[in-house]
């Protein structure tokens, strides 16, 4: 049976954007056809979150039940290389718990930004912001994963979503990673050279 995950920011003690992450469970469920109601804020009510710091609350359910919940401290992680790499075939466009495939791509020490056929999709764990010299925020529109963060950031709409194809790359003059636990306040800033020089 699959298996699938939420990864949920708890800052200072509260729980964030669980409404979204409940939607997300929800559209997961009714892919598969399932009737389960799995309720996100009766587990965080459960919980014992940390009353102070950043932490991830990382839950792995199924189709029938939530298997696990797990707390703990959330540490930003500062990548010094990238790697471009083609994954024409991979489907991720639910939060799946097997992730052998991205994890299988992923050189030593690297990060990796995936294209399919030259089209920017995601890092592999987070949606991708790219920055224009003059300061206008664009999120690529063909992501494997439409994350809460991008999510949440194109309904605001201070970023726009647009097809970026390798080529487009030098358009750009830095760019982040996002996810449900990084924002553009706490994610590292990365030049553009770094996917450029990337090979």
């Amino acid at each position: 049976m699959s298996r699938f995950l939420e990864s949920i920011a708890v800052l200072e003690g509260r729980a964030q954007h669980l409404e979204q992450h409940q939607a997300r469970v929800r559209r997961t469920l009714e892919e598969y056809g399932s009737t389960s109601a799995l309720d996100l804020e009766h587990l965080v009510a459960g919980c014992k979150l940390p009353s102070a710091g950043y932490h991830k609350l990382r839950i792995e359910y199924d189709l029938s039940a939530i298997i696990s919940a797990a707390i703990t401290p959330y540490h930003i992680r500062k990548h010094t290389r990238f790697t471009l790499v083609e994954l024409p075939g991979l489907d991720y466009h639910l939060k799946y718990a097997n992730r052998a495939a991205l994890d299988s791509a992923k050189p030593a020490n690297s990060e990796i930004i995936i294209c399919q056929d030259g089209r920017i999709t995601d890092a592999s764990y987070a949606n991708i912001l790219f920055y224009t010299p003059a300061g206008k925020i664009i999120t690529p529109s063909t992501p494997l994963l439409a994350g809460i963060q991008r999510e949440l950031l194109l309904r605001e709409g201070s970023v726009s979503a647009a097809l970026v194809k390798t080529e487009d790359l030098p358009k750009f003059s830095h760019f982040q990673l996002i996810n449900a636990l990084l924002t553009p306040e706490n994610s590292p800033t990365y030049p553009i050279s770094m996917l450029t020089d990337a090979g």
